[in-house]
């Protein structure tokens, strides 16, 4: 008996022990989850997580899963701790293993006092992962069950954030409105009032969001909440017009020692005001100022995002606006700004790309004809066009600085006349800082032939339109390079319909010009009228009627059919009525040649075939098929035979050569993904273009 009354108070001592051991563990799991929260200095949704709030979240959940697997899932701990693992996950921003530990809880914690909380966690993860159906279904339900009060405010708030975060305003700010009126409590309630700003601020209604960051005064919050609140309220200043008033409030949180860690924002936000009254060569150095005084921090990535946003926008300087959005990410890789920055600059590269095409095409034509009269008459640009082609050709350029991230060198003080660009094929453009006076133009011998370069300018003529219109969707400039190929090329080349439906297209979706969309679509109509893009306009369903493009392919293999049989009158009536009916596709280019062809060498029809290779050549200038025509109207027609030394001096064609034998071309035959149907540039579909 005696050691019975011992052994009990030393199993209740185990058990006590024990049970201070299990509960300290999840203590300390608890500390270092606090601990993360309190690590936590972002301002922004996109922005990355610090190293401590890793160190500390991962600790949390270390701990917390030793308490289960040593003390087992069914201690009295066990639900605290898989739930704290679920929060670290998603502080962590590990939105699937959150998913999964909450899934987990709710299956097997059905009893848990936890449950109604780990609902909501579950549905903020739900709105994370992007699975926006199942995260409101949860939230509605949440609202019914609970009625009003904590979790309804929550249930609420969340639902808000869900459609603040799809940028849906008007949505997040009724029920971000919701949430209060259930009276959160005071963080929860800072937060709402922040998001309500915040899409109050992006839908532009700035006195609305001022009004609801005066409020946001009487709640207790961080530096990194309050900077972002004022920051806010400056920009909603700004747009309002009280500009001093939100200079002044800039210029306080500059010697506020509780902003140190954004002191490169707010210069960059400073830098700002200049552009934004309208100084933009004022406010181009006081952005550089920002990169050079700031190095690698996200104010002066901020600034370099501002600068390229500047050249682009309002200077209309493509090679420094690339230049500056390529910085953003070098300055700061976790800048908030750098996934717009690397989009734009890559839809810059590919205007860039043409642009600098262009220029060669150009210069290398200028060369291979030494101020031929027709090169004058081609290139020239059209006097009343105000839109960005003016710069495609000749714009006064500037090289970029390679060395923002190491001090920007010195620049020219008339810099907005000639801002900063990248290199172009012009001679004799002064450099900045101390790598010389002038670029030394260095002249190279031309690879290509005449023809070659018209082909090429003639492609890349109609590319460039098709850029403003499909990727920068800038009605004017498109408009203006449409009208000028139209003028450059006015006989019936394989792309005059498809030029002239892109400006109606234009006129039509970007200009908005219904009276204008009408008069070009009577164009078209007049002169292409039986042209797919003629067809398309008076029957919208005509595509899906019949496939164009397979309907020529089976049409010119029936014509060829004839040719083999020698019906050759036969063949010449249907190669003739594809390059008339379809003139944008690569079977008409075939079936002009293949007339021609036919009156040369089967019918011996010499004034035919002359008119025929001439009327190729005009209508499809500098493509290999108008190559070749030009090749066989210069041949001698008074000899028979010619020797391999005279056919080189001559440049005749072999002739074996059939019209079915295909040239070296691109296929073009391929749809394009994602299209449109109604858009030019994606009427591919049934238009194969010649290379």
């Amino acid at each position: 008996m005696k050691n019975f009354k011992i052994i009990i108070p030393a199993m209740l001592l185990l058990v006590q022990l024990n049970s201070c051991a299990y509960y300290n563990l999840f203590f300390n799991a608890e500390k270092n989850y606090e601990s993360g929260q309190k690590a936590n200095r972002r301002i922004s949704f996109d922005e990355e997580l610090s190293a401590d709030e890793k160190k500390f979240y991962n600790a949390a959940i270390t701990k917390s899963w030793k308490l289960i697997n040593i003390y087992s899932d069914s201690n009295k701990y066990s639900d605290d701790a898989l739930f704290l693992i679920g929060k670290s996950h998603y502080n962590l921003q590990e939105y699937d293993r959150a998913e999964d530990i909450f899934h987990k809880f709710l299956q097997k914690y059905t009893q848990s006092d936890l449950q109604t909380e780990a609902q909501l966690w579950m549905a903020k993860t739900l709105i994370q992962r992007k699975k926006d159906d199942e995260a409101i279904e949860m939230l509605n339900k949440l609202i019914t069950n609970t009625g009003i009060g904590k979790f309804a405010a929550e249930a609420y708030y969340n639902l808000g954030e869900l459609y603040f975060l799809r940028g849906q305003d008007e949505e997040a700010i009724k029920y971000l409105e919701l949430s209060l009126s259930n009276k959160p409590g005071s963080q929860l309630a800072g937060q709402a009032i922040l998001q309500l700003a915040e899409a109050s601020f992006r839908s532009k209604q700035y006195e609305k969001a001022t009004s609801f960051l005066k409020v946001l005064k009487n709640y207790e919050i961080n530096p990194v909440l309050e900077y972002r609140v004022l920051m806010i309220h400056i920009s909603a200043l700004m747009n309002l017009g009280r500009l001093e008033e939100a200079r002044v409030q800039l210029l306080k949180m500059k010697t506020d020692l509780r902003f140190k860690d954004q002191h490169s924002l707010i210069a960059s936000k400073l830098a700002g005001f200049p552009a934004f009254e309208g100084d933009y060569k004022f406010g181009l150095e006081q952005h550089k100022d920002v990169i050079k005084n700031f190095n690698r921090t996200a104010g002066a990535a901020l600034s370099a995002f501002d600068i390229g946003t500047i050249y682009q926008n309002e200077l209309v300087n493509f090679d420094s606006s690339a230049f500056y959005f390529g910085q953003v990410e070098k300055l700061d890789n976790r800048s908030e700004k750098r996934n717009d920055a690397q989009s734009t600059k890559k839809l810059l590269d590919e205007y860039l790309k043409i642009r600098d095409q262009l220029r060669k095409d150009v210069a290398d034509l200028n060369s291979l004809l030494h101020g031929d009269s027709t090169l004058v008459d081609s290139i020239a640009v059209e006097s009343d066009t105000t839109t960005l082609f003016e710069m495609v050709i000749e714009p006064s350029v500037e090289e970029p600085e390679n060395e923002v991230s190491q001090n920007l060198a010195t620049e020219n003080s008339d810099s907005t006349k000639n801002p900063d660009t990248a290199k172009t094929l012009q001679a004799n453009v002064p450099e900045q800082g101390n790598r010389g006076n002038k670029l030394k133009e260095q002249k190279k011998a031309v690879t290509r032939d005449p023809a070659s370069v018209e082909q090429s300018l003639f492609k890349n003529r109609y590319a460039l339109g098709e850029y403003f219109l499909l990727q920068m969707q800038n009605g004017d400039s498109a408009f203006a390079v449409f009208k000028r190929f139209i003028a450059i090329y006015p006989q019936d080349t394989a792309l005059q319909a498809k030029a002239h439906y892109s400006l109606y297209y234009t006129c039509h979706a970007l200009l908005n010009d219904s009276t204008k969309a009408d008069s070009l679509a009577d164009i078209l109509f007049q002169k292409y009228p039986n042209s797919v893009y003629s067809n398309y306009l008076k029957d919208p369903l005509y595509l899906k009627k019949s496939d164009t493009k397979e309907r020529a392919h089976e049409l010119y293999l029936l014509a060829e059919k004839e040719l083999d049989q020698k019906n050759y009158l036969k063949a010449i009536r249907q190669f003739k009525y594809i390059s008339e009916t379809d003139s944008g596709s690569v079977w008409a280019i075939k079936s002009r040649y293949s007339v021609a062809y036919i009156y040369d060498e089967y019918l011996k029809d010499l004034d035919k075939a002359v008119e025929s290779y001439t009327l190729l050549a005009s209508e499809y200038p500098g493509s290999d098929y108008a190559r070749l025509a030009g090749q066989k109207i210069s041949k001698p027609v008074e000899q028979d035979e010619t020797t391999t030394e005279e056919q080189e001096n001559t440049g005749d064609v072999d002739d074996n050569l059939q019209p079915e034998d295909e040239l070296e071309t691109e296929d073009l035959t391929k749809e394009k993904p994602g299209s449109e149907l109604e858009k030019p540039g994606n009427l591919e579909k049934i238009d194969r273009e010649a290379e």
